[in-house]
């Protein structure tokens, strides 16, 4: 699932991923994401563009049913979030290559 306010990057994620054959949820606000981890979809893996509004609620979500979470943002303020965030990738320091390998290994790991 990718979760985020920012529509054109969550529409490049979701399109990448999708060209290597991953299934993909999209949210456009933490409300709608953590509506997923309420109801019956399986989430391997939680990709958040930072910032997104509504953030504490949708990590300790998924926190409950133990999906990894991967923070893709441009600087540090999600830090502040700690262990509720798995991995995170900084935009402007990574290639759409590093996200599909870190998604790779993420939903990997989950199986």
């Amino acid at each position: 699932m990718i979760a985020g306010g920012d529509e054109e990057r969550v529409s490049l994620l979701c399109y990448l991923l999708r060209i290597y054959r991953y299934r993909v949820l999209t949210a456009h606000s933490a409300a709608a994401a953590s509506k997923a981890f309420d109801g019956v979809a399986c989430v391997d893996l939680l990709l958040v563009v930072w910032p997104l509004d509504g953030a504490r609620k949708l990590l300790k979500s998924s926190k409950a049913v133990r999906c990894p979470v991967l923070v893709v943002a441009y600087d540090e303020a999600f830090l502040a979030f700690g262990p509720q965030v798995d991995s995170a990738l900084f935009r402007d320091h990574c290639s759409s290559r590093e996200v599909l390998d870190r998604v790779k290994v993420m939903s990997a790991r989950k199986r």
